[in-house]
């Protein structure tokens, strides 16, 4: 009797769990045929209002001129990095998205479709609503970084989401280039060069600002003129525009920075002022070593010579102030001197 009260139960709960099941299925279903006829709704909203207030091409170019004509726009439109030993360039993301708002319409998206521990399946895409063109890109983000000591895995989600934006970043600016025609964007990257050539002016607070803005990627001075192959002050407009090229390819995450400098410089100003003057020292150490091998008699018979320099004379020579490492070699920049290389 037991074993019938027992088999019993056991069929109700089945019949239970079967009517929750699908009590559950039936509510879940009303509310996916909601979102999707929502999700249609602002679809159909949108290629109504693009084809309603299309885009005027004049005002395109208009706009683009416009916002090309900023030196904030103008040095973060280009990016560059190194691919086995070529140098590649090309717009960035931050110029294909003014160039998506200058056209109007359109719309870029990035979604993550699912996510375990391990990756991310991430997906990005760009849709003009006035000529109906998308483009898309569906891709795995690993939740790892590389690192000079090999790759080491994520857990937190903040740098989770930092790898997937950064990742996701550069297929977007892909999506967006597909569906601007290449005129219209070499339009912009000769308006952003013509703007920085004529606009930026370098002194010293724009290299003060360019040595701080690198130093968060761990870029020195040294490494920095060594790429230049001179000093930061004789750097040419071409060379600083290159800088800002760099900089905005390790903020977009195009390049790493041993893409673009020797990682293995250090930035020592004795190791750098010995070299620059190592020519000067040896001359130096030379007459003193001559002097050393004279005969005792040659130079008694200068001693008194030195007897007969005045008082005054003598005190103001051995008072005289010795330069220092570091203003001499400030000394030999203010001269132009360009034979050093670091």
């Amino acid at each position: 009797m037991n074993r019938d009260l027992m088999q019993q139960n056991s069929v109700d709960m089945s019949l239970t769990e079967g009517v929750g099941q699908s009590s559950m299925m039936e509510l879940t279903t009303p509310m996916q045929k909601a979102m999707e006829a929502r999700e249609l709704a602002n679809i159909q909203g949108k290629i109504f209002m693009a084809k309603r207030y299309p885009r005027n091409y004049e005002d395109v170019l208009k706009k683009i001129g416009r916002d090309c004509s900023r030196v904030a726009l103008a040095s973060q439109a280009v990016y560059e990095y190194s691919r086995a030993g070529t140098k590649i360039t090309g717009p960035s993301i931050r110029l294909a998205e003014t160039l998506a708002l200058s056209f109007g319409n359109i719309e870029s998206v990035t979604e993550v479709l699912s996510q375990t521990e391990e990756a991310s399946l991430v997906r990005t895409y760009s849709w003009d609503y006035e000529s109906n063109r998308q483009a898309s890109r569906t891709f795995m983000v690993r939740h790892e970084r590389d690192t000079k000591k090999g790759r080491v895995k994520l857990t937190d989600n903040r740098d989770i989401m930092e790898l997937i934006n950064n990742i996701a970043a550069r297929n977007r600016r892909a999506c967006i280039l597909e569906l601007i025609p290449g005129d219209y964007v070499e339009y912009a990257l000769n308006t952003c060069e013509e703007t920085l050539r004529n606009k930026v002016k370098i002194t010293p607070d724009t290299l003060a600002s360019l040595l701080n803005a690198f130093s968060a990627y761990g870029v020195t001075r040294a490494m920095i003129e060594a790429r230049l192959q001179r000093s930061l002050e004789a750097i040419s407009t071409g060379q600083y525009l290159e800088m800002q090229r760099i900089w905005a390819s390790l903020k977009d995450g195009m390049g790493k920075v041993e893409d673009f400098f020797d990682t293995t410089i250090t930035d020592d100003k004795d190791k750098m002022v010995d070299q620059s003057l190592t020519g000067g020292r040896k001359a130096q150490h030379k007459e003193e070593k001559t002097a050393d091998a004279m005969p005792k008699a040659e130079n008694s018979r200068h001693a008194p010579m030195a007897d007969a320099i005045p008082p005054s004379a003598a005190d103001a020579a051995d008072s005289a102030p010795i330069e220092d490492d570091e203003s001499m070699l400030e000394k030999v920049f203010d001269e132009g001197e360009e034979s050093f290389d670091f």
